[in-house]
């Protein structure tokens, strides 16, 4: 467990935010104002496509949110995480240039997690948008569904998500083929 404030702890919580956002990226969490916070609802468009995203605050969310009300929150105009401040970062360029310097900092820092619990995968803030895909196709939901949560315009885009099963899930199902013939 990372101690609050830290920079392990910010990562993890991009992490599950990102997760439990179906697969937000880095640049949207970054802009994200409290504002966006409409109810029980997040609200906000997709920087690099400009869709409209409506989505449900679940426990988890809640929970990250939470944390953060009480950091960062004076009023509905302000950034929900530490991320970006307007008054530091005044031109694009150096909300761009910090949002790549927070963005590095967070893979690594996943990275030295990843490392630290014995996973071989590279563990990376994308790695949520790509897991929310791939545990959503292994509970059997129809990637007609999975597309329109990650804002894809085709489905054949989210095939691309899907299609990526690890060989050892495909070695269990050829050893169903052989398994009564023993």
């Amino acid at each position: 467990v990372a101690e609050e404030g830290t920079q392990t702890f910010h990562a993890l919580n991009y992490f599950k935010f990102s997760y439990y956002c179906w697969g937000i990226n880095m640049v949207d969490i970054a802009q994200m104002k409290w504002k966006n916070i409409q109810g029980k609802r997040l609200v906000y468009l997709r920087s690099k496509t400009k869709k409209a995203f409506n989505l449900l605050i679940t426990p988890p969310l809640e929970k990250i949110l939470s944390y953060y009300r009480t950091e960062t929150y004076p009023n509905p105009e302000d950034y929900i995480f530490p991320i970006l401040d307007d008054k530091v970062f005044t031109t694009p360029k150096m909300k761009a240039s910090r949002r790549n310097n927070i963005l590095n900092k967070t893979n690594k820092e996943l990275s030295r997690i990843a490392r630290e619990l014995g996973v071989s995968d590279k563990l990376t803030t994308y790695m949520a948008r790509h897991s929310f895909a791939t545990n959503l196709r292994d509970m059997d939901v129809p990637a007609y569904k999975i597309q329109h949560m990650m804002g894809h315009s085709t489905e054949t885009i989210t095939q691309i998500y899907l299609d990526n099963i690890k060989n050892d899930t495909l070695d269990d199902v050829s050893l169903l083929l052989v398994k009564d013939s023993q």
